[in-house]
């Protein structure tokens, strides 16, 4: 099955046409695909969303946060947004749902209990289907829960290959992975997503992608010299870290060594946040949204939407006119660059991005990393760490680093919550009736 205009020359693999024929021929209304990055989540959704698209059928996108629902809105080329906006409009009644909907939600393993019960709820009762998409071993939900996590332990669910479906649940799928390209770098970041993390680190350590540092000092001046010499794009490469601390010291080492080399130019201050510095080429993330009408865009700037400023003038009222290309283009099919132009009195809060945590990072992908794992980085956060790029991971732990190079992020561990959960009373699986599908798991390296 070729895609005919969704990924031009491309065909599906046999688990991602499973996982098309459990979401779009199914006929139960629910359908869970557990997927871990890069085994081609995405192009089998487009595929599933294109088949039901003709069939007629309305098709709705959510996800935990607006910056993910923003971007499964651009792939699969729908109307999408968060958890919490889809239930304020059903509560509302400003949204009606009833059996011609399908409702994808991405990033499920990071919703809540409390919003999935009631979008459950919602569904039961007006015959609409949800196909749920994400990973249990990614980054955990904020609020309480860990939805699929519990959804692959409901017997009914686990009994029924036509409602739960894996993309790539053993190591020896490890083929399946597209994000990399190299097949030691596939082997790694299943390990990686199956838990098996020092594994993972001892494939990368191999190749020399894992780094020593004495102290904390000399961690940050290793890595900031890595970034600048990492030919990739400003845009696709990143550093993470595990802590806000760990975030504004690496930023301020790693602009530092810009303004000498000359790529960052210019100096403005940002009234009214904390002094904040802008100079031409900073990376910046907005940790507010910043609606559109205020940044000459269609659409809202999401909150954790990445960019690179392109210019800053001083106004005669002291604010600054900054003009900022995201990194989200305006749609995934053109490819087309969204330029943001706002004053800086219109910001919530901004924050300086070559470095950044994984949680705040969640959903990106990128072609570099230099990961920087703390003394307290959790099974997840390693595993966020190791699906994240594909460049080098450093450890800070005790004041001796070590650097690891990855691909994508995401993973947590939500167990102790999910104890005798049940949604909209359903005890488990009640939305799921039998039907002639089955499914799987995802990733690939960035590019």
């Amino acid at each position: 099955m070729s895609s005919s205009g969704i990924s031009k020359g491309f065909t599906l693999r046999d688990f991602q046409l499973r996982a098309v024929l459990q979401a779009a021929c199914g006929d139960g209304q629910l359908a869970v695909q557990i997927a871990g990055s890069g085994l081609g989540k995405t192009t089998a959704s487009q595929f599933t969303k294109a088949i039901l698209a003709s069939q007629g059928r309305r098709i709705l996108g959510v996800a935990p946060s607006n910056k993910a629902a923003s971007g499964l809105g651009r792939e699969l080329g729908i109307e999408a947004c968060s958890l919490d906006r889809l239930l304020i409009d059903l509560e509302s009644d400003r949204l009606v749902l009833d059996r011609n909907c399908v409702v994808f939600v991405d990033e499920a393993g990071m919703a809540s209990f409390d919003g999935m019960e009631k979008l459950f709820t919602f569904a039961k009762v007006s015959g609409a289907k949800l196909i749920l998409t994400g990973d249990p071993e990614q980054l955990p939900a904020v609020a309480r829960g860990n939805v699929l996590r519990k959804l692959t332990q409901m017997d009914s669910l686990v009994a029924n290959p036509d409602a739960l479906l894996y993309l790539g649940k053993d190591l020896k799928d490890w083929d399946r992975v597209s994000r990399q390209k190299e097949d030691w770098a596939k082997q790694a970041s299943t390990f990686f997503s199956r838990g098996y993390v020092d594994e993972g680190l001892r494939e990368y350590e191999r190749r020399g992608c894992v780094h020593a540092a004495l102290t904390l000092d000399h961690l940050g001046e290793e890595v900031a010299r890595a970034y600048l010499k990492d030919p990739a794009l400003p845009s696709q490469k990143l550093i993470l870290a595990t802590t806000n601390d760990q975030v504004r010291s690496l930023n301020a080492r790693v602009r530092s060594e810009l303004k000498k080399s000359g790529a960052l130019t210019g100096s403005w201050v940002l009234p009214g946040m904390s002094g904040m510095e802008l100079s031409l080429g900073d990376r910046v993330v907005f940790k507010a949204r910043l609606k559109g009408d205020q940044a000459g865009l269609n659409t809202d700037v999401a909150k954790n939407e990445f960019g690179t400023v392109l210019s800053v003038q001083r106004l005669a009222d002291g604010s600054l006119d900054i003009q900022c290309q995201l990194d989200s283009p305006a749609s995934v099919r053109k490819g087309k660059p969204q330029i943001a132009r706002f004053n800086s009195s219109s910001l919530e809060d901004l924050d300086h991005a070559f470095a950044t945590t994984v949680h705040r990072s969640q959903g990106m992908t990128v072609d570099s990393v230099i990961a920087v794992p703390g003394s307290f980085c959790q099974r997840n956060c390693s595993i966020c760490h190791g699906d994240a790029a594909s460049e080098e991971l450093t450890d800070s732990s005790a004041g001796v680093g070590q650097a690891l190079h990855s691909g994508k992020c995401g993973q947590g561990d939500g167990e102790a919550a999910c104890a005798g959960f049940s949604f909209g009373g359903l005890s488990g699986g009640g939305l799921a009736r039998r039907g002639p599908c089955s499914a799987v798991t995802v990733q690939r390296e960035a590019g």
